[in-house]
């Protein structure tokens, strides 16, 4: 029977880009989560959006991964892994013009 230390635990042999990728996975998923949560508090304590202008927020923010999430899924396993990390790069920008979208829409729906 052999003893297994802590040295030659299955962590440690994991290589450091997993870790990296591990680490900025964790990284982006809360602050996707942190920003779910966040925005419909700005948009009543900042911007005094009332119950259904939030609830019309919450829908706009959540209704593309209940739309989309199948179909891309689908098609993203029909795409070489190069294709779809050479397209993930432009994501960044979308999703920093996504929010400004959400507050646009939110500050038509107070008129």
């Amino acid at each position: 029977m052999s003893v297994r230390t802590a040295s030659e635990s299955p962590v440690t042999r994991l290589s450091p880009a997993f870790h990296r990728l591990a680490w900025s996975n964790l990284a982006a998923q809360s602050a996707e989560q942190i920003g779910l949560a966040a925005t419909p508090l700005v948009a009543v304590f900042a911007l005094g959006a009332g119950a259904g202008q939030t609830g019309w927020l919450q829908t706009a923010q959540t209704l593309p991964f209940l739309l989309l999430s199948m179909l891309l899924g689908v098609w993203a396993d029909q795409r070489s892994r190069r294709q779809l990390m050479a397209g993930a790069v432009p994501r960044v920008k979308q999703d920093e013009s996504s929010a400004s979208i959400r507050m646009r829409v939110l500050a038509w729906r107070q008129r």
